[in-house]
């Protein structure tokens, strides 16, 4: 589903959402940081300037994105 658009508190299969959306719809990891969204998604993002930002919002790692998530649920 679009990353942008979840509000869930948890994951598919009943555990705690690693991330949340804060003030102005970003997308917060627990340290209260900003993630990138647009990387999360499918067509990810191909700026550089934020790299940091650019980890999988489900389970924190840089190698991939929610959408590739092994964590993810299969359709």
């Amino acid at each position: 589903h679009n990353v942008k658009d979840c509000r869930s508190e948890t994951f598919w299969d009943g555990s705690p959402a690693r991330c949340k959306c804060g003030r102005a719809g970003r997308l917060l990891n627990p340290d209260g940081a900003n993630l990138c969204f647009d990387w999360q998604c499918v067509g990810g993002c191909a700026s550089t300037s934020h790299a940091a930002k650019h980890k999988c919002s489900s389970c924190g790692k840089p190698d991939h994105r929610a959408q590739t998530c092994p964590q993810a649920e299969e359709a």
